[in-house]
């Protein structure tokens, strides 16, 4: 990257990271001003705000180093991650996808006689962000929010369950995708390199995730038990497979593949448009694709791929000297106003990143994945599903932030004293 773009780069993201946690004030121009009160409701938009200021630094450095330039700095950028996303998102978010994983979990319910709501949403909230270690961590959180939200937050849930699952769900997510060296992108950037595999991964990392994910999700639903076992789930509906199987089969298929090619746009790319083909073709098996959602949560993550090339000059000094412990607090504090994926990956880049100190750097980046929107890739698309259900006073950021807190510590307690 140019160095002139640099400190450039660096403001832009600081103002980005500002405006999103005013997209509550920005809400209430629209009120003030409604004369534009299209385009404050688009600022207010979490989602946006990392390509909107994506954008305007472009525009900036068209100023700046020429078209040209500008250009190349732009092919040089990979938006894989972005793209990838938007196309597991739409898949796994398809009704044969979605009902036959509802359909699983609401036949293990089923095998409990009593609070089957609370074992309903307990297994939502443990199985599906571990099942991500398998399907990767964007697949399962657009799976778990959707569930989330035809089962529990369209019942009118107060806003302290709303913002306590959404916080346990991302933590959770973040965590849950440790089982595999392939699942969450911070994992990803760094696995092939350091020679992680399987077996490393389930005896390093594995065992403690699912005791992490595990016990947030415990702890969570004793805190609401009372008000979920109100929620009314029919769970014989639930179990039910309503789509014939070889339709369920041919969608599987689909996202497997999507996700088996995850490292080549090319391939999952025609993957995609083959599954929107057989979309149209078998329409009465369909519901409505998740276009907007997916599309919003690309933007964002093409966003922070843009601003986030201009942080590395300021972070190889901030972590470039520390000891282990303090890469491991320090990535944990730095995560949730950079994305871990980034982060883990900048920090690879650094000479005396080995052994114990690979494990602090992913490890810090991995559980502070869920106190933030931009601190983990596939948070976006969680909240792009269940933002909408924070009615008037909208989603805040920072509450958010403080109901994150509690699994966030939970999960650097166990990853630290038991690394």
């Amino acid at each position: 990257m140019d160095p002139s773009l640099n400190y450039l780069s660096t403001i832009i993201f600081g103002l980005a990271i500002t405006h999103s946690f005013l997209t509550k004030p920005i809400l209430k121009l629209s009120y003030t001003f409604p004369k534009y009160k299209k385009i404050w409701h688009f600022l207010s938009e979490v989602e946006i705000v990392f390509g909107f200021w994506g954008l305007i630094f472009l525009i900036f450095s068209l100023g700046n180093i020429g078209f040209n330039n500008t250009l190349d700095f732009v092919n040089n950028l990979s938006f894989v991650e972005p793209l990838f996303v938007f196309v597991i998102m739409i898949i796994a978010a398809s009704n044969p996808i979605l009902n036959f994983i509802t359909s699983l979990i609401g036949k293990i319910t089923l095998l409990f006689k009593r609070n089957q709501s609370v074992i309903f949403y307990g297994l939502i909230l443990s199985v599906i962000p571990l099942f991500g270690s398998l399907i990767t961590e964007p697949a399962a959180m657009t799976l778990a929010a959707l569930l989330l939200k035809e089962h529990f937050y369209s019942k009118n849930i107060s806003t302290p369950l709303m913002y306590s699952t959404l916080a346990v769900l991302f933590v959770n997510i973040s965590i849950g995708g440790l089982l595999t060296p392939y699942a969450a992108p911070p994992v990803l950037m760094v696995a092939n390199n350091w020679g992680w595999d399987l077996s490393f991964m389930l005896f390093t990392f594995g065992w403690k995730s699912i005791l992490v994910v595990l016990l947030n999700t415990y702890l969570l639903t004793q805190i609401f038990k009372d008000e979920i076992k109100s929620v009314k789930v029919n769970l014989t509906k639930i179990a039910s497979i309503s789509i014939p199987f070889s339709v369920v089969a041919i969608h599987l298929f689909f996202l497997i593949a999507t996700v088996f090619f995850a490292h080549h746009p090319a391939i999952f790319f025609g993957i995609f448009l083959s599954f929107l083909a057989y979309f149209l073709i078998h329409k009465e098996h369909q519901n409505k694709l998740i276009l907007k959602e997916a599309l919003c949560v690309a933007f964002f993550l093409a966003g922070i791929v843009i601003l986030g090339q201009g942080q590395i000059w300021w972070l190889t000094q901030v972590v470039g000297n520390l000891g282990e412990d303090a890469i491991f607090y320090s990535t944990a504090l730095l995560t949730p106003f950079i994305d871990n994926a980034a982060l883990t990956y900048l920090g690879s880049l650094l000479p005396n990143i080995q052994g114990n100190y690979q494990y602090a750097l992913v490890a810090g980046a991995m559980v502070a994945g869920g106190l933030t929107l931009i601190a983990n890739a596939p948070n976006p698309a969680g909240y792009a599903i269940l933002g909408k259900f924070f009615k008037k006073d909208a989603f805040n950021p920072l509450v958010f932030f403080v109901y994150a807190l509690s699994p966030t510590i939970l999960s650097m307690f166990i990853f630290k004293i038991l690394a």
